[in-house]
């Protein structure tokens, strides 16, 4: 598609839901046309709260990519099916149309909320699970620290909101969608490529060796994908 402005490069965070762990991305995409990063909200939102929220801070006048990054993924098909931004596409960093691991999340979600904080700020847990020992040493400092800033409420409406994406959605649409798969993805199966395909008319995908934290720790690499992908949106 053909624009006579480039499109805003748009970051949705994780789960997280701050923003900071794009850090280690940020180094590599200077050369980008303008990007913004977003951060949520530090209390229990649900998802149309979210993606409103999203709205609210970007100009309606002007293409917008979104680069959607695992829970973000949920907000940014909110955004699409809302209609009220001009999305010259959606990137998708470990992306899923619904829930991921559906029998971990029904775990989590009838667990106290400390206890939910607790297993993924928790510095051996999240290497073992998660495999952030893959991360550079002070990406893994910012993780953790990024994490044990989260209220604990914060996390378990987080949580819902995966258990209640129970289906993908069911439209159709004309919007490119781009998605980097990791092979070594401990939450997001296969079966994510296929749901998110069906949605849309033609699926830009990458596959990488990795972990679910694939853009902390290959940021360059990263960075690589959203350039290839803008330049296939709009040439």
């Amino acid at each position: 598609m053909k624009n006579e402005q480039p499109p805003l490069i748009v970051l949705l965070p994780g789960l997280d839901g701050t923003g900071r762990l794009f850090e280690p991305l940020l180094a590599y995409i200077g050369d980008l046309p303008q990007h913004q990063v977003i951060s949520y909200k530090n209390i229990p939102q649900n998802l149309n709260d979210l993606a409103g929220d999203v709205e609210a801070r970007l100009d309606k006048n002007r293409p917008v990519l979104l680069v959607a990054e695992s829970f973000s993924s949920l907000v940014a098909l909110r955004l699409l099916e809302r209609g009220n931004l001009q999305l010259a596409g959606i990137l998708f960093f470990a992306g899923f149309a619904r829930a991921p691991c559906p029998l971990l999340i029904n775990v989590a979600r009838f667990a106290p909320s400390f206890l939910i904080k607790f297993f993924a700020s928790n510095r051996l847990l999240a290497k073992l699970f998660f495999l952030t020992n893959k991360m550079p040493l002070d990406v893994f400092d910012l993780y953790v620290d990024v994490v044990r800033g989260i209220p604990a409420d914060v996390f378990k409406i987080r949580l819902q909101i995966l258990h209640q994406a129970k289906k993908p959605p069911s439209f159709k649409t004309r919007v490119p969608f781009g998605l980097l798969r990791v092979k070594n993805d401990l939450l997001v199966s296969k079966r994510a490529t296929d749901e998110l395909s069906a949605l849309c008319d033609d699926l830009f995908l990458r596959e990488a060796d990795g972990t679910h934290f694939f853009i902390q720790t290959r940021p360059e690499q990263s960075a690589g994908i959203i350039r290839e992908f803008l330049q296939k949106i709009t040439d």
